[in-house]
């Protein structure tokens, strides 16, 4: 499989409740549309090297990352305000949702809300089972003005590999900071979290396919898990030898984007509309024109 990052457009969608920052494939021509929520504001995760005739991806940050931002009092923001600026980044009615970590806690519940408007689920990782006390933990440490510590806090909780060492750490946990432009906006988030969690009866109610990826080697995957147990169409890949953080990162973007494929790929042929023979098409039509932009 070839993996490139292609050129990314980025816009700002805006209303009263929020401006979302969202990165599109210059060529969004894929199958399916897939909707996906980053926390990296360097834009070089996974899923941002696995556009394919398959799959067109639209990025979005969350408001408090990036350059996402609330129009109104972000310490005041609830769930709904949430939901509404995913809305905003997703105006398909046939999407594919794509959330990693919180992300995937917020697109399970907006898919929760607006089933007519999801085709799919990918949660890689989702957090939707963490304790409310350490929600509130991390969300007290921003109110003192360490957000540092409080994103150490939460990498501690998931991810072994970058708890090694106290630089690592905080070296770790400051990068991830960096991306976030309002301490108020993600406290809220910790806070709307450990009050609305997500249940096993709530993931039950999914009557959409759903695949669930996660590391052979992370500390959450006990999530996925536990998700699996509840969601009654769902699936699991696991990432060879990745860590929570890892399944971010580039290297492991061939066996991520192999998952989607092959699940995509079920999901197309149920829905009755030739896929295979489409799918035969679009790949003649990628060898007719060879793109330059691929790579080996």
């Amino acid at each position: 499989m070839k993996i490139a990052q292609k050129a990314l457009v980025s816009k700002m969608i805006s209303s009263p409740v929020a401006d979302i920052e969202v990165h599109t494939h210059e060529a969004n021509k894929g199958l399916w549309q897939m909707i996906a929520v980053e926390c990296d504001k360097t834009l070089a995760s996974a899923v941002t090297f696995v556009e394919a005739a398959l799959r067109s991806v639209s990025v979005m940050q969350l408001p408090g990352y990036g350059q996402s931002r609330f129009n109104i009092d972000a310490a005041s923001a609830t769930l709904e305000d949430h939901l509404s600026a995913i809305d905003m980044a997703c105006p398909s009615d046939n999407a594919v949702l794509y959330g990693y970590s919180h992300g995937g806690y917020f697109m399970t519940q907006y898919a929760l809300r607006n089933a007519g408007k999801v085709k799919a689920l990918v949660l890689v990782e989702p957090a939707l089972f963490s304790a409310k006390e350490d929600l509130l933990q991390r969300a007290a440490l921003i109110d003192a003005g360490k957000e540092v510590e409080s994103m150490a806090s939460m990498i501690t909780t998931v991810d072994s590999a970058a708890g090694r060492s106290e630089d690592q750490l905080r070296q770790v946990a400051s990068n991830l900071v960096a991306n976030v432009n309002s301490g108020a906006a993600v406290a809220q988030e910790y806070r709307i979290r450990a009050e609305h969690a997500v249940s096993e009866e709530d993931l039950a109610k999914l009557d959409i396919p759903v695949l669930l990826i996660a590391g052979t080697k992370s500390h959450a995957s006990f999530m996925v898990k536990r998700a699996f147990q509840a969601i009654p169409h769902a699936t699991v890949a696991w990432i060879e030898g990745a860590s929570h953080l890892d399944l971010e990162k580039v290297e492991n973007a061939q066996q991520i984007a192999r998952a989607i494929d092959n699940f995509l790929e079920s999901v197309g042929g149920d829905s009755g509309t030739g896929f295979k023979n489409l799918m035969a098409e679009l790949d003649n039509s990628r060898v007719a024109t060879a793109p330059t932009e691929l790579v080996s």
